[in-house]
């Protein structure tokens, strides 16, 4: 991961997300996932290891931290 995005809420973090998408579509390869409660941890923690930009809300990503980088 080289960036990340932290939005207040669920709703905004998708909508960062989108925008994110659409002005990255020039680049090939660009990966941008959303990391948001109420997903399967498991599934997310996948997607972060090939994640170029991470938007998310603050309480999914502490936990994704916690248990990545320790």
């Amino acid at each position: 991961m080289k960036v990340l995005v932290l939005a207040p809420t669920r709703e905004i973090a998708v909508q960062i997300w989108e925008v994110i998408k659409s002005i990255g579509s020039a680049i090939p390869g660009l990966q941008c996932h959303t990391f948001i409660g109420g997903l399967p941890l498991h599934e997310d923690r996948m997607k972060l290891k090939k994640c170029h930009i991470a938007v998310g809300s603050p309480g999914r990503i502490l936990s994704l931290f916690v248990v990545f980088f320790l």
